[in-house]
C-alpha cells in the first residue's frame, strides 16, 4: 500500500477518526429520522444513512490496516457519501441532526478526495453556515466550567 505510506500517521489518524464519526452520525440520523416523521425518514434517506455508516466504518478499517482495498473502496465511499449528501440535502435543513450528518458527508467526501490524491474544493458549500451552527448535534453538550 505504498500510496498511504506517503501520507503522515497524524493524517491517516485523523482520515479514520472522521470516517468513524461519521459512521456514528448516519447511524444515529437513522435512529433520529426513523422517529421524527415520515418527511424525514424516507426509505430512500434511511437507506443512504445506513450505507453511508456501513462503507465509512470498513473504509476506516481497511485504512488503520494499511490494506490493498483501500484506494477502491475510497472510491465507493466517496460515491456512496456524495449520494447520502443529496438525500439531506433534499429535506428542509431545520433538523440538527440532518444538518449534523450532511456536514460528515461532505467531510468524507473531502478525506477520500484526499486519500484518491484528487483535487479536495477550496470552497465552502452553501449550507456550511446553517451546518457549523449545529454541529455536531450528535455530540453531547460539554460540561459547565466552574468560574
Amino acid at each position: 500500500m505504498s500510496e498511504l505510506r506517503s501520507f503522515e500517521k497524524a493524517d491517516l489518524d485523523r482520515i479514520a477518526d472522521d470516517l468513524m464519526r461519521a459512521y456514528r452520525v448516519c447511524r444515529q440520523t437513522v435512529a433520529d429520522v426513523m422517529h421524527r416523521s415520515e418527511k424525514a425518514g424516507t426509505p430512500k434517506r434511511v437507506a443512504a444513512l445506513i450505507d453511508c455508516a456501513d462503507v465509512n466504518l470498513t473504509l476506516a478499517n481497511l485504512l488503520m490496516r494499511e490494506s490493498m482495498h483501500t484506494l477502491s473502496v475510497a472510491e465507493v465511499a466517496l460515491d456512496v457519501a456524495k449520494a447520502c449528501a443529496e438525500q439531506i440535502r433534499s429535506e428542509e435543513h431545520d433538523v440538527p441532526q440532518l444538518r449534523a450528518a450532511y456536514a460528515m458527508c461532505q467531510r468524507v467526501q473531502h478525506d477520500c478526495l484526499e486519500l484518491l490524491g484528487k483535487e479536495v474544493p477550496g470552497g465552502a458549500d452553501e449550507l456550511d453556515e446553517m451546518v457549523e451552527a449545529t454541529f455536531p448535534a450528535s455530540d453531547p453538550p460539554s460540561r459547565p466550567t466552574e468560574i
